[in-house]
């Protein structure tokens, strides 16, 4: 079961639309529950952090070792937590990500949580904080409360007997086969794909590229959606991936969506321009 869970959360990760909030269970046949759950979950984080800061091995077995700032660990000081283990959760959320694209709080040994810490924590399980996803690790299979349940994605990890130890993500060989095939059914955004991967590829510039958009009328929110889709697909740093996303952010809420105004084009197009060279993906042009 977890050959599939885990590329998915994986894949989830990279598109940015992974869940801010889910519970995992361990199987009831199985003789190590908690350990199956941490080493699920160790394995996930290793990945992320393989992708996001491209290291060809780590140097630790656990990523708890780390003490990373965008990565929290709770778990209860005695038989069961009480209100001060959770100040590091409340603390987390109020402050944005430090280094990571996404950032997690894992809770180990969810089931020793009294429902009136739950109800407590009801809200911010709610409305969590962007890009941050919460993992309650339960061992038991023991429900907890419903208004809890109901705000999670619920997930059951088999044995970590069957937990590949070295999960890569899928990368996309070439970004306009992959693009193509995204938008397989959008005639509307060929055109586009056709100017990004030209000019990614060094064969249109920029100045060329924005006459191109004005001339063939592009859609200025199609423009933005490709661009994030293009960056979603990389596997590059991160200062440069948030820098284009907050270019591209600057763009698609301007008040005038013109495509004349080249300055706001120029600067997201150089911003994505470095996030794809940083991740020297290979590229094919029709």
């Amino acid at each position: 079961m977890n050959n599939h869970i885990l590329p998915i959360l994986l894949n989830k990760w990279q598109s940015q639309t992974l869940g801010n909030f889910y519970i995992l269970t361990a199987s009831a046949q199985a003789l190590h529950q908690t350990d199956d759950l941490q080493a699920f979950i160790n394995t996930f984080l290793k990945s992320v952090l393989i992708q996001e800061n491209r290291l060809p091995k780590l140097a630790f077995d656990h990523v708890k070792e780390l003490n990373h700032p965008d990565i929290l660990y709770l778990e209860p000081a005695g038989n069961q937590y009480v209100i001060d283990d959770f100040k590091p959760f409340f603390k987390t959320l109020c402050f944005n990500n430090y280094q990571l694209s996404w950032r997690f709080i894992i809770v180990d040994q969810a089931h020793l949580i009294p429902d009136l810490i739950l109800n407590k924590l009801l809200k911010c399980l709610e409305e969590t904080s962007k890009n941050t996803t919460i993992f309650f690790l339960n061992p038991t299979g023991k429900a907890l409360l419903k208004t809890v349940e109901s705000r999670a994605l619920n997930l059951k990890i088999s044995s970590a007997s069957h937990t590949p130890s070295n999960v890569q993500l899928p990368k996309h060989e070439n970004l306009f086969n992959y693009l193509m095939d995204k938008y397989a059914n959008q005639v509307e955004m060929k055109p586009l794909i056709n100017l990004f991967t030209k000019y990614l590829s060094g064969q249109m510039g920029e100045v060329q590229f924005i006459e191109s958009c004005k001339a063939k009328s592009i859609d200025a929110l199609n423009f933005g959606s490709m661009a994030i889709e293009i960056l979603s697909s990389l596997n590059t740093d991160y200062k440069l991936k948030e820098n284009a996303l907050n270019e591209i952010k600057w763009f698609i809420t301007s008040v005038d969506y013109n495509l004349s105004k080249e300055d706001r084009l120029l600067g997201m197009l150089c911003a994505v321009s470095a996030s794809y060279n940083n991740a020297k993906l290979s590229i094919d042009t029709p």
